[in-house]
């Protein structure tokens, strides 16, 4: 989860020694929104090449956030099965 939190909010461990970092996928995506908000020119080139790195570089953390999921599911049924306490974030089974 930590590993997901930095491609799409950023290291700041390294960016806050004034090291330079990789672009993270929220700044990414900002940076598209935000440079072509206001204009009527149509898109340019970096803005396209940076929007098909942020596609790419979310479907590969989509595949991670999934099979994530997915281990979270089958440890909420285990917690579920053995009558565990609820949990923040735990849909309950109301009987």
């Amino acid at each position: 989860m930590l590993d997901l939190k930095v491609r799409f909010s950023g290291d700041s461990t390294v960016s806050g020694r004034a090291e330079p970092a990789p672009m993270s996928l929220n700044s990414r995506i900002y940076n598209v929104v935000g440079g072509h908000w206001d204009s009527q020119s149509a898109v340019t080139g970096n803005y396209r090449d940076s929007y098909m790195i942020a596609d790419q570089q979310f479907r590969q953390a989509l595949v991670e956030l999934n099979a994530i999921a997915s281990d979270l599911a089958e440890v909420e049924a285990e917690l579920q099965a053995v009558g565990a306490p609820w949990t923040p974030g735990r849909i309950p089974q109301w009987p």
